[in-house]
């Protein structure tokens, strides 16, 4: 998109667009995938989904930092999908109408 609109604002193309990726749940060598919904965690999975899913393997020993992990991604979850609810259709068509851009690029 910012290969798009970068002209339009009379700016260059930008050449490399960077972001950083979570790892899937089964390491940085996996690849997360809609097809394996083992891969990642998705807003609609419920607690126990995220504990099934979130520490698998064993490597740590601790059960007190699982607890930890799963605790904080259920709040992130549970927080996205409070807020998803409460949008309705009007956001939507608000939120991606056309119009003014209320500033100017110098």
């Amino acid at each position: 998109m910012t290969r798009d609109v970068a002209p339009r604002l009379k700016y260059p193309k930008p050449a490399l667009i960077y972001s950083t990726f979570l790892p899937a749940l089964q390491g940085a060598q996996a690849k997360m995938a809609a097809s394996d919904e083992n891969t990642c965690i998705y807003i609609s999975d419920t607690s126990k989904q995220i504990k099934n899913k979130s520490y698998t393997k064993g490597d740590l020993l601790t059960g007190e930092l699982k607890k930890l992990a799963i605790d904080e991604v259920t709040k992130v979850i549970v927080d996205m999908q409070e807020r998803r609810k409460i949008i309705t259709d009007d956001i939507v068509k608000q939120f991606t109408a056309i119009r003014q851009l209320k500033y100017t690029f110098n």
